[in-house]
């Protein structure tokens, strides 16, 4: 009894964190219907700020958590202002991906102020242990939980008893009329994200003294705040507190009964579980978050040009005689090959993947497994990769094909969040942290031949992405991401194509994660870690979604930068996150699109351009 009840009072404690950041979610959403994938930043800055003032500034306690909650809501502010108020897209889809670029810049911009060692902060009262009714807490259990209470009995006294508080519910409830009443909806809006950014301050001020805190801490706990709100019901303050009690007290149960090593992935299970359940309750698809209309960019003349001139450098890259060059070469490569097939899920159908990563996982321990266990050849452990992948891509898309928009995006970050839980605890299959070493290429190829091979997949890649493009159906993956409800009232089989987008997609990726493993002949858990789907985002719309080119040119660029930034690879993470938030905000078409784009008006503006286009 005594152990049930530890693991339940620890369940209330991490339940009670996980609601705060739920909270800040549901506040956000319910005013500009923004999912902010940067709300778990603001936990680990309000930790880190504390740490700073109280080490070196010597600023006292109580102060000090009152200055690094204050700088959360003001984070909150900026992140909005900055980033949200500068784009002309309303979808939430977009508007997730923008957020995901903020978020990622934060955190690497806190490895580069706090560096990467975790730090573990005082309690408020001590730390002595009492005992209650068989099980051992601390006094900073009780002002975790207790601040749960205090924020959401001062969130209903602000509700209902202030005019900002009422304006606010007004903003949720009656967004189209709020004009009308003389609400300024930009002021109301950016209070929300203050209270936001300061609530999810307050659960690092009050969570960093019974655990470690660090750069790295804020996307993994906003994820789980994340599913709390979800589980609970997005928009729903009580479902948020409700949602992340209920999360809390499971993971502790499966940490304490099961295990430890994968009890992290137990929210995220349940998160998925719950979204499939709820769209099988309903009588239609979930399209509460289609993306927004998109102009396709076709294969026109500026795409040839930048064909024929990514052909040459392909070509004569190995002639340079430079292996660092070469090496780069191989790896853009097998980038491209993985956001090849997330072009064709994003620009083509419309669909948001932030679990990419995951696949690349399968195929890169799939081959390591058969090769370096088991002694098979490198082909048939990426074959064997290639099967597993799109067997799970299949049963992915069987369950989750009544979602779309943001559930179905977060139901793929969730994937790769549980396989890399997976991938650390599985030690007798995966060898845990240490990872699998010496896995051999295929043929034992040489380093010339091998980037040839890899190159030779990306134009098989290329022109299978092409011939669907200008297929019927092409045709019908642009309907669906245009508009789901016509498209299936059009006759196209909704269900069929996300499906078998899912699959190619995967195949992509598997065979990408496999030979990226034989190229270092090394495979670890942070080899494709979340991290990973995110850079490939960034990757397609660095390139252009709706450009066939897109993917090419943007892991190129990519790849080409990190190469550049390895002197100061703690500013890689900022970069890209600046860079997705940028292009999202400024140049959605990305770099591919701007080209053709900008190309056309010039054509247009000239005599006879036409004919000259059909002559050329």
């Amino acid at each position: 009894m005594s152990q049930f009840m530890q693991y339940t009072f620890g369940g209330l404690t991490t339940g009670a964190i996980f609601a705060l950041i739920a909270l800040g979610f549901t506040l956000i959403f319910r005013v500009s219907r923004v999912m902010n994938l940067a709300q778990g930043q603001f936990y680990a800055w309000s930790a880190l700020i504390e740490s700073s003032l109280l080490a070196a500034l010597k600023v006292p306690l109580w102060m000090s958590l009152l200055v690094a909650v204050v700088a959360t809501g003001v984070l909150g502010v900026i992140i909005d202002y900055a980033a949200l108020r500068r784009t002309r897209a309303t979808d939430i889809s977009t508007l997730l991906v923008i957020t995901l670029g903020a978020s990622t810049a934060l955190e690497g911009l806190a490895q580069v102020i706090w560096g990467s060692n975790p730090l573990s902060l005082p309690a408020f009262t001590g730390n002595n242990t009492f005992h209650f009714l068989g099980a051992s807490l601390l006094p900073q259990d009780i002002w975790v939980v207790g601040g749960l209470v205090v924020v959401v009995i001062a969130l209903g006294l602000f509700v209902d008893r202030t005019m900002a508080g009422k304006a606010l519910t007004a903003i949720a409830e009656m967004p189209s009329t709020v004009g009308m009443l003389g609400i300024n909806l930009g002021q109301f809006r950016l209070l929300a994200f203050f209270i936001s950014g300061a609530i999810g301050g307050l659960a690092g001020v009050l969570a960093s003294p019974i655990t470690y805190i660090s750069y790295s801490s804020g996307l993994p706990l906003g994820l789980q705040g994340f599913a709390a709100a979800v589980v609970g019901g997005i928009g729903s303050p009580l479902g948020a507190v409700f949602g992340g009690l209920g999360l809390g007290l499971a993971q502790q149960y499966a940490a304490g009964f099961v295990s430890s090593i994968y009890a992290s992935a137990v929210p995220f299970a349940i998160l998925v579980v719950v979204l499939i359940f709820r769209s099988f309750r309903q009588r239609t698809a979930i399209i509460d978050g289609r993306r927004a209309r998109v102009q396709f960019i076709p294969f026109g003349r500026p795409s040839l040009v930048m064909a024929i001139a990514l052909g040459v450098l392909m070509v004569v890259t190995p002639w340079t005689g430079h292996e660092g060059l070469e090496s780069m070469g191989i790896n853009a490569g097998i980038f491209v090959l993985a956001t090849q097939g997330l072009q064709l899920m994003q620009g083509q159908t419309g669909i948001i993947s932030i679990g990419q990563g995951a696949f690349m996982t399968f195929g890169a321990y799939a081959t390591a497994i058969l090769t370096v266990h088991m002694g098979l050849s490198p082909f048939l452990g990426l074959l064997a990769g290639v099967v597993l992948s799109a067997l799970i891509a299949l049963g992915l898309g069987a369950v989750t094909l009544r979602l779309s928009g943001y559930n179905l995006a977060i139901v793929t970050l969730a994937l790769a969040e549980v396989v890399d839980t997976v991938v650390n605890g599985w030690r007798g299959l995966t060898q845990g942290a240490t990872g699998i070493v010496g896995i051999p290429t295929m043929g034992s190829l040489s380093t010339n031949a091998f980037y040839y091979l890899v190159w030779a997949l990306v134009i098989v890649g290329a022109i299978v992405l092409y011939r669907i493009d200008k297929s019927e159906l092409g045709r019908a993956l642009k309907a669906l991401r245009q508009d789901e409800v016509a498209a299936a009232t059009n006759g196209v089989a909704v269900a069929r194509l996300k499906i078998g987008v899912f699959l190619i997609a995967s195949v992509f990726a598997a065979v990408s994660g496999s030979l990226y493993a034989q190229s270092i002949s090394l495979v670890t858990p942070g080899t494709f870690d979340p991290s990973t789907s995110i850079l490939l985002l960034v990757m397609v719309f660095v390139g252009g979604e709706t450009s066939i080119l897109g993917p090419v040119v943007g892991a190129v660029v990519m790849v080409a930068l990190s190469t550049v930034l390895s002197g100061v690879a703690e500013w890689l993470s900022v970069i890209q996150g600046v860079l997705l938030v940028s292009i999202m905000v400024g140049m959605p078409q990305g770099i591919m699109g701007a080209i053709e784009l900008y190309w056309r008006p010039r054509k247009a503006r000239e005599p006879n351009g036409s004919s000259k286009e059909m002559t050329a």
